[in-house]
């Protein structure tokens, strides 16, 4: 049984003027005007996924060979990203396999070993989480860099350099992006999104639309044949007389975005086949009550709007810290949104 999790949202964006919730308008200044942040101070502040503080070192150089990985020239030169916010980027590998990123505060003596072996698993995230797997491939692959920033952290502007590396260290071209960190709050939730969101189904195959054996809709169902012997149930392989139903589950999968985040929260709820007690013309049922059928999740989100890529962050289960996955938005209407993840597309109905 596959279950999915989504989390709640912060989307970078830059401007010279912006709206707050009352509508008016407010200045922001140009990247030029915005003092310049300590790369030291900011490198001890911030928290990056999947990485590892290598201090004391010099960025890793790129590697004359064709294997190497080669990432493209980004579509967003510039970001933003609020105090205490999120920022997520999503790089286009044009060749080659990509196992992590190297990352590094321009200016700052230190830089971070992004390592996605080091995401062992997501709890009830769901499709195909192949540790080993993770990066590889080419164009916007399943993988990006995700960084917390302070709150602490004083308006202003930094920038950023990072490289892929393979599974042989062979690293790629050094790519260049300018951060600008913004004042104010976040208020970059869509309102088409705001409200609570029931998961219908996943698609097997997006392209076909075919939905999966399984769905919160209608649970799923282990039979058993059963044969009535003096009024009881006797279990008998061999007898095809009467299939019964012995494992009956239902599913409640939710999400609930907010403006200023979201609640993510998964029950699962499984009845067993009391034989014992159970009588040719009465099937009686017991309730399976565990700690593990329920999950509630809570994180933000950020969206890269050149690529579709919405990439959900939250606490990681394990010792990692941060943990994200990265979705395609294929669909959002009034009442419903759709996911694309690996081979599977996610459907979700408003409530």
């Amino acid at each position: 049984m596959k279950k999915y999790l989504l989390l709640s949202t912060i989307v970078a964006f830059i401007g010279f003027y912006s709206c707050t919730k009352n509508g008016d308008n407010v200045k922001r200044s140009s990247p030029d005007s915005l003092a310049r942040i300590n790369p030291d101070v900011l490198t001890a502040g911030i928290k990056v996924a999947y990485g590892t503080n290598i201090v004391n070192a010099v960025f890793p150089t790129t590697s004359n060979l064709s294997s190497a990985p080669v990432l493209d020239t980004p579509f967003t030169k510039i970001y933003g990203v609020f105090k205490g916010g999120y920022l997520t980027i999503i790089p286009h590998n044009l060749s080659g396999n990509v196992a992590g990123y190297y990352v590094q505060i321009a200016g700052a003596a230190s830089y971070f070993k992004v390592d996605y072996t080091k995401a062992s698993g997501f709890r009830r995230a769901g499709v195909d989480d192949r540790n080993t797997a993770r990066g590889l491939g080419t164009g916007f692959i399943d993988s990006a860099i995700v960084i917390k920033l302070p709150a602490s952290i004083e308006s202003g502007t930094f920038h950023l350099i990072y490289a892929a590396y393979d599974t042989l260290n062979h690293v790629s071209n050094v790519t260049t992006v300018q951060v600008i960190v913004l004042d104010g709050e976040n208020n970059a939730v869509n309102d088409s999104l705001v409200g609570t969101w029931r998961y219908l189904y996943g698609s097997c195959n997006p392209d076909e639309k075919l939905p999966c054996s399984w769905s919160p809709d209608t649970g799923y169902r282990v039979s058993y044949y059963y044969e009535c012997v003096n009024g009881l149930l006797v279990h008998n392989n061999t007898s095809t007389a009467m299939a019964i139903p012995y494992e009956v589950g239902h599913f409640d999968d939710r999400i609930t975005f907010r403006k200023d985040g979201f609640t993510a929260d998964y029950k699962e709820y499984v009845k067993v086949l009391n034989v014992e007690n159970s009588t040719c013309s009465n099937y009686v049922y017991d309730y399976e009550n565990s700690d593990n059928d329920t999950t509630l999740t809570i994180g933000a989100l950020s969206f890269d709007a050149a690529s579709r890529k919405l990439t959900l962050i939250f606490k990681s289960h394990s010792s990692v810290g941060l943990t994200y996955k990265t979705f395609t938005l294929a669909e959002l209407t009034d009442s419903s949104f759709t996911f694309l993840y690996g081979s599977r597309a996610l459907k979700y109905i408003r409530l």
